[in-house]
C-alpha cells in the first residue's frame, strides 16, 4: 500500500498546502505549510530551546511578520512602477522571487 499526501489547510496562515504538512508545535493546530514552518515554527522552537522568554520570541515573530508585510508592499509598488530599473537595465517589475533568494 502506498500512502499519498492529501491537500491540507495551514493552521497558522490558513493557506492551502499539498504534501504531508508539518507539526506546528508550539503553535496550535494539526498541520502547517512549509512556509510557516520555516518562517515561524522552526525559529520559535530554536528560541524557546535556547531559553529565550516568550516575550522575546513574540517580539522576534512580530518583527518577521512586519518585514514580510513590508516586502509584499514594496513588491506591489515595484510592480506598479515599470519605469524603475535595477543595475544592468532590467526593470524592477521583471524581478521574480528567485531574484531575492539567497544563493
Amino acid at each position: 500500500m502506498t500512502l499519498k499526501p492529501e491537500p491540507g489547510k495551514c493552521s497558522i496562515c490558513g493557506g492551502d498546502f499539498t504534501g504531508w504538512g508539518n507539526n506546528p508545535e508550539p503553535f496550535p493546530g494539526e498541520k502547517c505549510c512549509d512556509d510557516c514552518n520555516d518562517r515561524f515554527v522552526v525559529p520559535t522552537r530554536m528560541c524557546l530551546g535556547r531559553g529565550y522568554s516568550n516575550e522575546s520570541v513574540l517580539m522576534l515573530l512580530t518583527t518577521v511578520a512586519e518585514l514580510g508585510k513590508m516586502f509584499v508592499s514594496m513588491n506591489a509598488e515595484i510592480k506598479a512602477r515599470p519605469e524603475l530599473k535595477v543595475v544592468g537595465g532590467r526593470s524592477l517589475s521583471d524581478l521574480t522571487d528567485d531574484d531575492f533568494k539567497a544563493s
